[in-house]
């Protein structure tokens, strides 16, 4: 089942039963605009396959479990909280929906309902005459979301549990018409599960009720229908007769479902819980507002540096691989005094550098040999490309990174026990949870900075299924977005860049001169000085820098940390020689 259910409408509170059918489906289909039946298309591109069969092979498709999952998974809190609402309580109007959720905001009801609908989720009878539109969900929706609310089965899904004796009492306690011998989904057992949604029908079946009951009845209801363990030796061995629990099971209003276990029908739920079942519920987006930023420019420049130095660190990485420096610890992984050392060389911090180690593996540019990592084929293509183009295939790798470069590396892990490239869950959302974030902060304006906990709840509305449930939660999700873009060279504090913001538009023109302007190019010229010092002003191309590499030390001293510089001496040259150099080639050089 698909998880999509009461964990995430209470993680934002602290801030008849028939489905419809592909019939009932396409007729509501076939009086859509065109304009509505592109965005279904577009919402759920997996039907588009079946529209060239027609509109029936369209709502026979969206009307199944798997389609309507992947609706789910990418639909708002509004969407979810009201989409249980209806598989809770349907055919149902918005002023019935809003009265069960106790929201008190049924403006809000009814544009969550018009998402669902234009999503293909559920179907809205307007009546003819002045009555409200009645609201029923698409196929099924209902068996995704099997407890709605946090609630459990309701009565007609219960009734089949019961002997007709009950169903008759209960029939008469609550003046529900009907014979219950006709059939366990007979009128009698519907009218009897409307009936108990009625606070006044409930208190006239426990008006003889001992106090326990009461107690117990109340107990249940306020952790909304748990499953409700029965003795060993049910059913043939009863229940006390003083139990509590014997009494609501004698009355009807709790009935076993197994032999170890029972059930309270959700619509008691309904009845014991007036003020509504989620009244704090956010189903308006939330806004993220705009706070003082940096000007343009600077945002511009300082992106800029933020790229240079990511790609900078990422050649240094990939050299010190391909030249096999780089172990793999026993228990899998690049240890952490391996990240401190080629921290060192970076001059990064370990944790940027363990996220480079992670990027370059979801770039394909290194790959486990052994002991040691190694550089793939990939890599000497990547060398291969202009600058700009080497970062942008470092920045397209991560947005669609099936996990966070964090993962596993702050979790609660001390720097001293810091490792990268180990065993890693995927999130399979993780790159439509990453674009969400990322689109929501370039809608604020050039220049205009974000406060990352509230863009955190605003990007967890909008999609909270995207992020998965569990540890660590939805806001850490999203603040290692945030990190990992700051690294990339896309935000700068908490302000997105130029680059960002074309890549969100698909602006190729835009994002090209972006990259062209944040990216130094290659340069093929240094200058030697007379310490044997050579310095070059911007970063080398790579094959450049591989000679020098092979036949000079990077100098400490002579290096600002930005501009690159090598020195030649007894040592390097002597190395260099052991590495296949001679005196015309190196002269040559």
């Amino acid at each position: 089942m698909l998880g999509v259910s009461w964990f995430w409408v209470s993680w934002f509170i602290a801030l008849g039963y028939g489905n419809m059918g592909a019939m009932s489906f396409v007729e509501d289909l076939s009086s859509w605009s065109a304009e509505d039946l592109s965005y279904l298309m577009e919402r759920r591109p997996d039907l588009l396959p079946a529209s060239d069969r027609g509109l029936a092979a369209v709502a026979k498709k969206a009307a199944t479990a798997m389609s309507l999952g992947r609706v789910l998974v990418s639909a708002d809190v509004g969407m979810l909280v009201v989409a249980e609402a209806i598989v809770a309580k349907h055919p149902a109007t918005v002023d019935e929906l809003d009265e069960l959720l106790g929201t008190g905001d049924s403006t809000a009801v009814l544009d969550s309902v018009d998402r669902l609908r234009r999503c293909g989720v559920v179907v809205v009878d307007r009546p003819s005459g002045a009555g409200q539109a009645v609201i029923k969900p698409v196929g099924s929706l209902r068996d995704l979301l099997h407890r709605p609310l946090g609630l459990g089965p309701s009565f007609v899904e219960l009734a089949d549990n019961l002997p007709s004796e009950t169903i008759d009492r209960l029939a008469k306690a609550v003046r529900a018409k009907g014979n219950s011998k006709e059939t366990r989904r007979s009128p009698t057992i519907r009218a009897i599960a409307h009936r108990l949604t009625d606070p006044a029908m409930v208190e006239k079946i426990m008006v003889d009720a001992p106090p326990e009951a009461r107690d117990l009845l109340e107990e249940l209801v306020a952790h909304r229908s748990p499953a409700i363990p029965l003795p060993t030796g049910y059913p043939y061995r009863s229940l006390d007769p003083g139990d509590p629990l014997a009494w609501l099971m004698d009355a009807g209003l709790v009935i076993s479902v197994t032999d170890s276990g029972a059930e309270l029908p959700r619509e008691l739920v309904m009845a014991g819980m007036p003020t509504g079942l989620a009244p704090e519920a956010v189903l308006r987006s939330i806004d993220v507002r705009p706070v003082q930023g940096l000007s343009a420019d600077v945002v511009s420049g300082a992106t800029a540096d933020q790229a240079n130095r990511l790609l900078d660190g990422t050649e240094t990485v990939l050299r010190m691989v391909g030249n096999g420096e780089v172990s793999i610890r026993k228990a899998g992984g690049v240890g952490p005094r391996e990240i401190k050392r080629l921290a060192r060389a970076c001059r990064l911090e370990p944790l940027d550098v363990a996220r480079i180690l992670e990027l370059a593996a979801i770039a394909r540019l290194i790959r486990v040999d052994g002991a040691n990592l190694a550089t793939t084929e990939l890599a000497s293509r990547w060398w291969s490309l202009a600058r700009r183009r080497r970062y942008l295939v470092l920045v397209r790798a991560w947005l669609g990174a099936d996990h966070f470069l964090s993962r596993g590396l702050v979790e609660g892990v001390s720097p001293d026990r810091m490792a990268a490239l180990g065993d890693v869950e995927p999130v399979a959302a993780a790159s439509a949870g990453r674009a969400v974030a990322l689109a929501t902060m370039c809608r604020l304006e050039d220049g205009a900075a974000f406060q990352p906990e509230q863009l955190a709840a605003a990007v967890v509305w909008q999609g909270p299924n995207l992020w998965g449930a569990g540890e660590p939660p939805p806001e850490v999700l999203v603040q290692w977005t945030i990190e990992e873009a700051e690294l990339l060279g896309l935000v700068s504090s908490n302000v997105p860049g130029p680059t960002v913001r074309a890549l969100i538009a698909s602006d190729e023109t835009a994002l090209d001169q972006a990259v062209q302007a944040a990216m130094t190019e290659d340069q093929e010229k240094l200058v030697l000085q007379s310490d044997m010092t050579a310095v070059a002003f911007g970063p080398l191309a790579p094959s450049i820098t591989k000679s020098l590499a092979e036949m000079t030390e990077r100098d400490e001293l002579a290096n600002d940390g930005r501009t690159p510089a090598f020195r030649f001496t007894e040592t390097s040259i002597r190395n260099a020689f052991d590495r296949g150099w001679d005196t015309e080639s190196i002269t040559g050089f």
